[in-house]
């Protein structure tokens, strides 16, 4: 028996899953409220990740995946001309988007989504944020960012970019700012509640209730929004937020030195180690783990573009390891793979 479904004609929206992926540019926004159904076990097990990439996936580039085991994920949703709201279940993914994306496929929406099991981790600049389950997260189509999903069940809204704009104004909050304020506003609250019973129903929808229910949701996620542009959340958050964009630039700066670390770092930014460790942990990541990762990151790049005359222990030393064997053990963990494989 066949799990999907799409309930509109041509003449309603010139797209339907299965005919590639969605983009705004191409295909634009049906004309009143559909509903469809997506699920991967319609498709022969190989055929599945690459059926949910181009179908569900279309504000990411979903990355190639590794696990031989068969790819499961399912969702449903309503799309309307000024929103959606889908929910769905998934084994682990994880995609980015680039920069310059939106001007290529006309997507700037921005999802307010809420996680429902599982986990997320999400980069965006140098904001790094986890959302784990009953936690907001946001996403904004116009912006860079990597995502990684464990295994997963979420809720996500997307409004169009002008509607929040014209309650937060031009220069929104980063993803991971604006996901912690809906979740400490008490209308952020309410409107978590209503996703999570909209999720609940979506399959149960009358079709004359879709659309009326996905605009009450919407104009729910404009009273958080209204609430979250009306506190004053303090210099907390700000100092925060600056503190770790600058530690993150520093770590850039000072990779080859082999002497990098907190109390080094806290030094440079003037601030106490505690203020340091307070900043990291908001964005759920270790001192130590950032600037072992922008390390091998850096090292990577390296290799794929140094000549094969360029010995691999000045690579090593280059950003920051002195010891090429431990260098070494480091890379192929994180990698999978060793130096020498990892050269162009």
């Amino acid at each position: 028996m066949k799990r999907s479904s799409a309930d509109w004609s041509k003449d309603a929206w010139s797209w339907r899953p299965g005919e590639g992926r969605w983009s705004m540019r191409r295909h634009g926004l049906p004309k009143a409220a559909v509903y469809a159904r997506l699920d991967t076990r319609d498709h022969r097990p190989h055929e599945r990740y690459d059926f949910w990439r181009e179908a569900a996936l279309y504000e990411i580039d979903a990355d190639r995946r590794s696990d031989p085991s068969p790819f499961l994920a399912e969702g449903a949703g309503v799309i309307g001309p000024g929103g959606s709201i889908f929910t769905t279940r998934s084994h682990a993914l994880a995609g980015g988007r680039r920069l310059g994306q939106s001007e290529r496929d006309g997507g700037n929406d921005i999802a307010i989504g809420l996680v429902l099991s599982g986990k997320r981790r999400h980069a965006e600049g140098d904001e790094r944020s986890l959302a784990a389950a009953g936690q907001f997260f946001a996403f904004d189509a116009r912006c860079e960012s990597r995502v990684a999903w464990t295994a997963f069940e979420s809720v996500h809204l997307a409004m169009r970019r002008e509607r929040a704009e014209a309650i937060l104004g031009p220069r929104l909050p980063s993803s991971a700012a604006l996901a912690r304020w809906l979740g400490a506003s008490p209308a952020g609250r309410i409107l978590a509640a209503q996703m999570r019973a909209l999720a609940g129903e979506i399959d149960n929808l009358h079709p004359d209730e879709r659309g009326s229910l996905l605009e009450i949701t919407l104009d729910l996620a404009d009273l958080a929004l209204r609430d979250v542009a009306g506190r004053a959340w303090g210099d907390d958050m700000d100092v925060i937020g600056s503190v770790f964009a600058a530690a993150m630039r520093l770590i850039d700066v000072n990779l080859a030195n082999p002497d990098l670390d907190p109390d080094m770092l806290a030094g440079l930014l003037g601030c106490s180690r505690a203020t340091l460790y307070r900043c990291f942990a908001e964005q759920d990541i270790a001192i130590a783990e950032a600037i072992r990762t922008r390390r091998l990151a850096r090292a990577r790049e390296f290799l794929a573009d140094a000549p094969r005359s360029v010995p691999i222990a000045d690579i090593a030393m280059r950003c920051g390891y002195l010891d090429p064997a431990h260098f070494s053990r480091l890379f192929r963990r994180e990698y999978g793979i060793s130096p020498t494989d990892a050269r162009g």
